[in-house]
């Protein structure tokens, strides 16, 4: 492969409201402790996973960009944070192909999906990173790789706490609900056992957001100064059991106050690496 191609265009815009029952349902969908979420005053940072799924499905690479390998997995999602959302906006939302890689799992690509007010202005991105495990790219790269979304290991050496919840038994059952993300794997312990699992497996971005409120609310972060949020999937979480967050200082950088580290466990086996916490 040589050269790098642009970006294919982006998909047909997405309208929803910000709904205040349907910020109260994803609140209690992920567990979050922070009771702001149901009283209508703050949205969850992680609150449009629950809307971005319909622009996401409209957006393909082009024909032919990637030969074998299993079906995609999420391996990787990165949420930038741009202006301010509240219960009552409006929002509309689009997906593009943001960039191609091979690596050595398979061929990596990701979705870059914005979330702009009716105006046009960019409150949140999030880039969906999936890897077609054992797949090839056909062709040169697309687009360039977002900056690196994880902590140094030392970070590790720097340890800030921990916080633990418990994964319910119908927890991706009430995310589905508040989100439209029905996989099959989520929703039946049959079809999780034909794709090679023991039983159900928690969606991603359900783990994800699990995580993610506890640490806010752990490390006492101010969710309207949050910058960027980062989490690497590396095992599926069940439901009906806990997961174990750890956090660590993750250093300094430029224009930011804080960058905390986390990672969590469930089973004895970490679900989530490099989940990363930035704020101004």
């Amino acid at each position: 492969m040589t050269g790098i191609t642009e970006p294919t265009d982006a998909g047909p815009w997405h309208e929803y409201p910000i709904d205040a029952d349907a910020v109260y349902a994803f609140a209690e969908a992920t567990n979050d402790p922070n009771d702001v979420y149901r009283g209508g005053e703050m949205v969850p940072p992680m609150y449009t996973a629950a809307l971005v799924l319909p622009a996401l499905w409209s957006v393909h690479l082009p024909p032919g960009t990637i030969e074998g390998g299993t079906a995609g997995v999420h391996a990787e999602h990165q949420l930038s944070f741009h202006g301010p959302l509240r219960v009552g906006m409006e929002v509309k939302i689009r997906a593009q192909v943001a960039f191609t890689r091979q690596v050595k799992p398979g061929a990596m690509n990701a979705m870059r999906i914005d979330v702009c007010d009716l105006d046009g202005r960019l409150l949140r991105q999030h880039l969906w990173i999936n890897i077609a495990v054992g797949g090839t790219l056909t062709g040169p790269p697309i687009g360039e790789p977002p900056t690196d979304a994880t902590f140094p290991d030392e970070a590790r050496e720097r340890p800030l706490g921990s916080y633990k919840l418990e994964v319910d038994r119908d927890q991706g059952f009430r995310y589905a609900g508040a989100t439209n993300e029905h996989p099959p794997h989520s929703m039946s312990d049959v079809a999780a056992r034909r794709e090679g699992f023991a039983r159900k497996i928690l969606q991603g971005m359900c783990t994800m957001s699990l995580g993610v409120g506890g640490v806010l609310y752990a490390a006492e972060v101010d969710p309207e100064a949050i910058v960027r949020l980062a989490a690497r999937f590396s095992r599926p979480c069940h439901p009906g059991t806990r997961l174990d967050v750890q956090m660590f200082d993750a250093g300094g950088a430029d224009g930011l106050s804080r960058r905390i580290g986390w990672e969590a466990e469930s089973d004895g086996a970490t679900v989530i690496k490099h989940g990363l916490v930035e704020v101004a």
